[in-house]
């Protein structure tokens, strides 16, 4: 998954960098990047994972989310230069990719496999808010069934594992309106998937939240 440079600056990464900045704040390894661009790669081992869970929650198909993965903090490192440092560095990639996503979907009519077992760990959905028996991949397919701004303030938060300020930021919503979308989509996806009704409302709704 990881590209070529990456892979290079890993190899370089020492002992005492990884002790120093491996449990530092980003603001940390952001300054530290900015004089030694080796530094990078204690970014991309930090959200990695984020990144491609938030990606495979679009895709559904592992080889098309690491392409966006890889993709993403290629982008950054490439453009780490004029990152302003405004809110968290994993909204910033989570921005990226979307983006990213986004374009993919305009330019490609690619069908996607379905081989949700081979993805990496997944961060749960709270067993209040849905249902154990939901599977992910059911999850993941039924967020296309629900109003688009719903699907992707789920997908943002519990995939990409952003806080609600954060959610906000990438979506540019207020904090409360993220909120109010997650619960809606997580009311719709519980419908669907336990009791298997309609959500409230149609998919369209999105152009009014």
């Amino acid at each position: 998954m990881e590209s070529n440079l990456i892979e290079q600056q890993n190899q370089n990464i020492q002992k005492d960098d990884v002790e120093t900045l491996e449990f530092s704040s980003d603001d940390a390894i952001i300054q530290a990047t900015r004089e030694d661009k080796t530094k990078f790669v204690h970014l991309y081992h930090r959200y990695v994972k984020d990144v491609y869970r938030y990606a495979f929650s679009h895709l559904n198909h592992p080889t098309e989310a690491e392409d966006i993965t890889s993709q993403t903090f290629l982008i950054a490192l490439q453009n780490f230069d004029q990152y302003r440092g405004d809110g968290c560095f994993g909204a910033y990639l989570t921005g990226i990719a979307r983006r990213l996503i986004a374009r993919s979907f305009r330019h490609s009519q690619d069908e996607w496999g379905n081989e949700a077992d081979l993805m990496v760990e997944t961060k749960a959905i709270s067993e209040e808010e849905i249902s154990q028996k939901m599977t992910l991949e059911q999850v993941i397919n039924e967020l296309t069934t629900i109003p688009d701004s719903r699907a992707e303030a789920i997908r943002l938060h519990y995939f990409a594992g952003l806080q609600m300020k954060e959610v906000a930021q990438v979506m540019r919503k207020s904090e409360m309106a993220i909120r109010m979308l997650v619960h809606r989509g997580i009311v719709d996806l519980k419908k669907r998937l336990v009791n298997g009704n309609e959500p409230q409302g149609e998919k369209n709704e999105t152009n009014h939240e």
